[in-house]
């Protein structure tokens, strides 16, 4: 991913892409800035407007009603400030037409492009499920519409019951990644595909999830329970809501396990396989390189 993002930064120097995306996507950006500001519509928002994003299937009606009774509708020009990095708000965006991109600001000043958005991304759940600053600017290419749902007190309280499971996934995927050194380096507004991929495993107490030496490429996260790890029969770390584990077999040991994991207590966990994240990757480069 390196070496390809490397590549397209070369036909990028000497003119030779023609594709307008991409053109885009290498460009240095410091005409995005975010200067206009959000101006709210006095559209009514339904649970029928809600209910056409991924981020909210599976939601109980009486759920997304209450979610739609805290929207907005605004219409944005290019240029649109929607998230601002660093801050501590904590409202949910959905993307209802146009284009917008995520970016970084560096420590060095720079200014990093890491994601487009496109409809029907939903942004800013870091913000909204964890309560964690903005960890990137969202700002608006193109003219677009957005919802905008304002967060409120019972939202927690709803986030983690069983009426939200869709949700209440979501909300330890992320903040696996939030807490996880290989990924709490990307922003939480960027994984928003990924934390809607993997299969779900109910596992007992003292069961096994894999075993040291064994093939495996998956990586898990727990979502409810407690796991520990053991290398040659000694106990290495152990693991709880919010963990990801199996990275390494993933990005680092070929396809082999460096350590067996087993259950300390009834467990639910999340399976990535590499049939899902490396699709994900190539459709995102500028996140793969990162």
């Amino acid at each position: 991913f390196g070496e390809l993002h490397d590549l397209m930064h070369l036909l990028a120097e000497h003119k030779l892409i023609t594709n307008l995306v991409w053109r885009e996507l290498l460009s240095s950006h410091t005409t995005y800035s975010g200067q206009n500001e959000l101006k709210a519509s006095n559209d009514k928002i339904t649970a029928t407007d809600l209910a056409k994003f991924p981020f909210f299937h599976g939601l109980e009606p009486k759920l997304l009603a209450l979610f739609a009774t805290h929207a907005e509708r605004y219409e944005c020009p290019a240029n649109t400030r929607l998230c601002t990095q660093g801050q501590t708000t904590r409202d949910l965006f959905a993307l209802n037409s146009g284009h917008a991109s995520v970016f970084r600001n560096e420590a060095d000043q720079s200014r990093r492009l890491l994601t487009k958005l496109s409809v029907p991304a939903v942004f800013g759940e870091g913000g909204f499920l964890l309560g964690r600053p903005r960890s990137a600017d969202v700002v608006a290419t193109t003219p677009c519409q957005v919802l905008r749902i304002r967060h409120q007190t019972d939202f927690d309280r709803f986030v983690r019951s069983d009426e939200a499971s869709q949700m209440y996934r979501r909300f330890w995927v992320l903040h696996a990644f939030a807490n996880s050194q290989l990924f709490q380096k990307l922003p939480l507004e960027a994984w928003d595909d990924l934390a809607l991929l993997g299969e779900f495993h109910k596992l007992s107490r003292d069961q096994l999830v894999f075993n040291e030496g064994t093939p495996g490429a998956s990586f898990f996260i727990v979502v409810q329970g407690r796991v520990s790890a053991w290398q040659q029969g000694k106990k290495i770390n152990t693991m709880e809501q919010g963990s990801c584990f199996g990275e390494v077999a993933l990005f680092a040991s070929r396809g082999v396990r460096t350590a067996s994991v087993k259950t300390d207590m009834d467990s639910l966990l999340v399976e990535i396989s590499p049939q899902q994240f490396y699709p994900l990757l190539a459709r995102q480069l500028l996140l793969a390189k990162e």
